[in-house]
């Protein structure tokens, strides 16, 4: 079932737990499949992002059929899961896999992931207040060409 498949990827990623080892036989399952037709936009994103977080390749399953995939549910995905494709194609990118989705889905991942709201914690305003104070010239929060916001920038 692809929402099963897609739901212990997303536990363990979120736990903090790769076990590498059950990536693999759920990437080698997933990529034995004839097609992706059955998995909902949700268990894409999940997985994709799972699979980036706990930083375990898959070429057997991130290929073009992910991504043609992925590109079939474009207009299905809520804000969330653009997010966490974005975050899944910066990591494709890390690992120059050659992995792209199209450029439509890549912009709207993008858009979505520079759109999301951010806070400035207390902790981060003493940190930039003390190194003014010092005589650093800084930009806060400056947002990355990646989508990442930096806090302070020297």
């Amino acid at each position: 079932n692809p929402q099963n498949l897609s739901n212990i990827t997303w536990a363990f990623a979120t736990a903090g737990d790769s076990h590498p080892e059950v990536f693999k036989k759920i990437g080698d399952h997933i990529a034995g499949l004839n097609s992706l037709d059955s998995f909902k936009a949700q268990a894409l994103s999940n997985i994709a992002w799972a699979y980036s977080v706990a930083n375990v390749p898959s070429e057997g399953l991130f290929n073009e059929c992910f991504a043609g995939a992925c590109s079939s549910k474009e207009e299905t995905f809520p804000e969330e899961e653009l997010r966490q494709l974005h975050q899944w194609q910066l990591w494709q990118q890390e690992l120059k896999s050659g992995m792209e989705l199209p450029h439509s889905l890549k912009e709207k991942c993008r858009n979505a992931f520079i759109s999301s709201s951010y806070s400035e914690s207390k902790l981060q305003n003493d940190v930039v207040d003390e190194l003014k104070a010092i005589g650093l010239d800084l930009e806060v929060e400056v947002l990355l060409e990646s989508g990442y916001r930096v806090d302070a920038l020297v």
